[in-house]
């Protein structure tokens, strides 16, 4: 379980009386405010001053639903080095499908502090602009002006939207440290609504009662509610840390879920979607259910010659491999199609979602059962099943059902094995969308590993110069996440040979095959030379040739998220080096073990020398995945010593001059 989740929930309540200083009002600072301070460390890019929230709900009396959502929100930030200065571009996501969110006014400003006064420059509308994403996304975008080190910049906007039910969750953190945080909900008496804080340091919580006029088709009336005020102060950044999954799991934060509205005449009308209504609504759109006659008659050949094919996962593979091959995903990651699916098989090219479902539909077509499944990337975070809501979701795939097995296939992945799982979707939950209420797919791989072996054979010539050719072999998930960086003709993308032990690594030769065969191991021969360390008669080098250990991403002596690598893994390397004539080994590194106390990740390493040559095989193996945050420091004390051994050098002595 996330560590997230087990946050403890520590909540002060506070009474006006007892209240903490209250921020500025938006657009008032004084020179006073552009002090620094090391409040949180002097590392900070930048600082978040202010970010206050504020969801209420006005009434509409002609509408169904006699109410819109508004949600404003304001932010200060200064900027505190160079890196800072990209806080200075803001953009704003919108949910505009249909016509839900609309932005009705915007502020901003750049402050900067020159011979002792402030200077205000006022953002012009004509500089914020609004772009169109997808069908449904939109984002507002400005660049504030005059931004440098020390500048304070300051917006605020509010936005409209049509659906009640979204409710925005508040996010106190951030990837930079927030001095002041505040959530604002003014719920009216007939808004049934739960909040819930998911929090682990003190929440200063104050309520209020409110009443307030409300016009009814020329009626006034008086409507009554509750304001509730969530403050949260001097919050540290959340950072990105080595193989954590999603930061956004591990940020303090505010859910908010409003069930249902009861209306002046005491019916009931529910704000909250329901998973069967969310496959209702689906279910109209493309891909998603029934047949499509157009695309069955634009892809009537491709489906001949698939139905000619006997068994079913062949049937299964001969399509997810057409499309592949065939198809270019543009980058852009979506739930829905972007166009009718016939179109997206004419044109070649789509989106994840035009891609995915075009692939389901096909599959289908064929006699392959397939469904579409919505899934949340780690990247993207966790997903509630508790809270009915696509907006968890951030991808569509395809779940294949053949000849008794299951295959979770990601049309967009040109490396793909479809014997795997899609890799950024290890360790999350998916939706399966079939009949009336759909079903959840916990989405993990036992049956295979990360899985990657080097051979190597080299020989120090009498130039002190260490000569080796190498063949290395990437299987399973090692063989999709290795495929771009071994399949690239840029040298710098070189898949991890180089080591702290060798920095003047220099690449001679490389060749990569099975390339085309999916579910055959990568395979890559190379031949490369480093110039070895001298002094006086000796010669050292290390033999840390494990790619992907390099260098040790764990040396951090804390760490707040759990450690998540998605996949188990198998490490080998053998090898053996001969060495010149007239030379002798002084110290060889030791035949040495090394485990974790629960057996979850093992190093083994022999080593022995016969002659002028010395032979070495190493193995590292991880039967474990994931990795709690309170494991950290077993965890990171293994990786040390892991990196100390891997990086011990091999010592040879000069016999002759």
């Amino acid at each position: 379980m996330k560590a997230c989740l087990l946050y403890a929930v520590l909540i002060f309540l506070l009474n006006s009386a007892r209240a903490q200083e209250q921020p500025q009002a938006f657009g008032k600072l004084s020179v006073k405010d552009f002090e620094t301070s090391n409040e949180f460390g002097s590392t900070a890019n930048a600082i978040k001053l202010i970010d206050r929230g504020k969801l209420f709900y006005m009434p509409f009396p002609d509408e169904k639903l006699p109410y819109r959502a508004m949600f404003e929100r304001r932010v200060r930030i200064q900027v505190r080095n160079e890196a800072g200065r990209t806080y200075g571009e803001l953009k704003i996501p919108l949910y505009t499908g249909l016509n839900n969110e609309r932005m009705l006014n915007i502020s901003a400003y750049t402050y900067n502090l020159s011979a002792g006064k402030i200077k205000r420059t006022v953002i012009q509308k004509k500089s914020i602009y609004t772009s169109r994403i997808n069908s449904r996304w939109s984002q507002v975008s400005l660049v504030f002006p005059e931004v440098q080190v020390g500048t304070i910049i300051e917006y605020k906007y509010l936005v409209q939207s049509k659906s009640i039910a979204q409710v925005k969750d508040w996010i106190f953190q951030g990837e930079i440290p927030t001095r002041y945080s505040e959530y604002q909900v003014r719920i009216p008496s007939n808004f049934h609504f739960t909040i819930h804080p998911l929090v682990s340091g003190p929440v200063e919580i104050t309520e209020t009662s409110f009443t307030e006029p409300l016009n009814r088709k020329g009626t006034t009336t008086s409507a009554t509610g509750m304001q509730k005020n969530f403050i949260m102060r001097q919050l540290p950044a959340v950072t990105d840390e080595p193989q954590m999954g999603s930061r956004k799991d591990y940020l303090q934060r505010i859910s908010c879920l409003l069930s249902d509205v009861e209306l002046a005449t005491g019916s009931m009308i529910p704000a909250t979607s329901s998973w069967e209504e969310i496959i209702t609504d689906l279910q109209a759109e493309p891909g998603y259910g029934g047949e499509d006659p157009k695309l069955l008659e634009e892809a009537s050949t491709l489906l001949k010659q698939a139905r000619d094919i006997v068994g079913k996962i062949d049937r299964m593979i001969f399509i997810y491999s057409f499309l592949k091959k065939s198809f270019k995903w543009n980058g852009e990651t979506s739930l829905y199609a972007s166009r009718d699916l016939a179109n997206i098989f004419g044109l070649r090219t789509g989106n994840s979602a035009d891609l995915n479902l075009l692939l389901g539909t096909l599959l289908q077509a064929s006699g392959v059962d397939a469904k579409a499944v919505l899934a949340s990337s780690r990247a993207n975070g966790m997903v509630n099943k508790t809270l009915p809501s696509i907006n968890q979701f951030n991808k569509v795939v395809t779940l294949a059902e053949a000849d008794n097995k299951t295959f979770l296939l990601d049309a967009t992945d040109a490396y793909g094995d479809h014997r795997l799982k899609p890799l950024d979707l290890l360790h999350t939950t998916g939706f399966i969308v079939e009949g009336s209420e759909g079903r959840w797919l916990e989405i993990n791989d036992t049956a295979h590993r990360f899985s990657e072996s080097t051979a190597l054979r080299a020989e120090i010539d009498t130039a002190e110069l260490f000569r080796a050719e190498a063949f290395i072999t990437a299987a399973d998930y090692a063989r999709s996440t290795n495929y771009s960086k071994w399949t690239s003709t840029d040298p710098a993308l070189f898949p991890g040979m180089k080591s702290v032990s060798s920095p003047n690594l220099k690449l001679i030769t490389s060749q990569v095959s099975n390339q085309q065969a999916d579910s055959l191991p990568l395979e890559m021969k190379l031949n490369f030379e480093m110039q070895t360390a001298t002094s006086g008669d000796f010669i050292y080098f290390a033999l840390n040739f494990l790619p992907g250990f390099a260098n040790n991403e764990f040396t951090a002596a804390q760490r707040s998220s759990d450690i998540d690598f998605g996949y188990l893994q198998n490490h080998r390397f053998f090898g053996s080096v001969v060495i010149p004539p007239n030379y002798t080994f002084e110290e060889v590194p030791a035949t040495f073990s090394l485990m974790m106390p629960d057996s979850s990740i093992s190093f083994r390493r022999f080593t022995n020398t016969e002659s002028n040559v010395l032979n070495v095989n190493l193995t590292v193996t991880f039967k474990r995945s994931y990795f709690t945050a309170a494991e950290y420091p077993e965890f990171s004390n293994f990786y040390k010593i892991l990196f100390a051994k891997l990086n011990e050098p091999v010592i040879l002595k000069r016999l002759t001059r």
